[in-house]
């Protein structure tokens, strides 16, 4: 591009717009696929990106050439693939972050433990490295709701030291706990959470995952899964997993949960 009149100029203009508009607090600028206040800069982009394509047509190597034309349709494909997600809902329209990214790219059917990213931190890349124990499986039925209580599952300090299938004391520092639940909501999926709380006196650790998310159905029994960290050289803890909702009509019943504890 150094050999167009318009060189310096097309520079000096992306450099500043962008770094302006990005400036902003919420650089996506709402709900949008990408950054949606830069389309209006797209007529100046394309100027770079014309010369860009000219350059690379004249070039002699056949290698730049075709790279660049396999680079372009990659590219494309990419972003019609993942315009589809947008579309499903998938690819975030507010709550993109890295980790969730990494398990949603060219990936049409995230499961359970995926969606958790959009809210969590705490994940396991290998679980098969960790030694692993259950803790508790729970099949029976538990009516939530604001009379009933919103209380999923406890687990108090005084069973972790009486009972082998319970949480024990921790000798390593590379422990998790993985949650897997199956949730029938009738009402209150939006702005609600599963809780879960790691407690030492008071809460060490928590996190918290969406109940509506794409891959879940209302009025169907759903699936969720969740990583939490336990934090290091804690030897007791206790466990609670609850229901943060704002809505004083959630309703809903739990199907099924397992509790499996990572170690290494």
């Amino acid at each position: 591009m150094r050999f167009y009149a318009f060189n310096k100029s097309v520079i000096w203009f992306s450099i500043l717009n962008i770094w302006i508009i990005i400036s902003w607090y919420d650089w996506q600028y709402g709900a949008s696929y990408s950054t949606r206040a830069l389309t209006q800069s797209y007529p100046v982009f394309a100027l770079s990106l014309g010369a860009l394509i000219t350059f690379i047509i004249n070039q002699k190597s056949k290698i730049i050439k075709y790279s660049f034309y396999a680079l372009s349709i990659y590219l494309i494909a990419v972003n019609l693939f993942q315009l589809n997600q947008y579309d499903k809902t998938i690819l975030h329209y507010r709550d993109m972050n890295r980790q969730y990214y990494s398990r949603i790219y060219l990936n049409n059917t995230p499961n359970a433990l995926d969606m958790s990213l959009l809210d969590t931190h705490d994940w396991l890349d290998t679980e098969g490295s960790y030694q692993n124990e259950i803790i508790t499986t729970k099949d029976s039925l538990v009516y939530l709701n604001a009379e009933n209580g919103l209380t999923i599952f406890e687990l108090k300090h005084n069973s972790m030291i009486s009972n082998d299938n319970d949480l024990k004391s921790i000798k390593s520092n590379d422990n998790y706990l993985k949650i897997e639940t199956e949730l029938l909501i009738n009402n209150g999926f939006w702005n609600s959470y599963i809780l879960t709380e790691i407690i030492n006196k008071t809460v060490v650790n928590s996190n918290q995952i969406r109940l509506f998310n794409p891959i879940v159905k209302e009025g169907e029994n759903n699936k969720y899964a969740c990583y939490i960290k336990i934090p290091n050289d804690l030897p007791f803890y206790d466990l609670k997993i609850s229901i943060k909702t704002n809505n004083n009509d959630f309703n809903g019943v739990l199907n099924h949960l397992t509790i499996t504890h990572y170690w290494k």
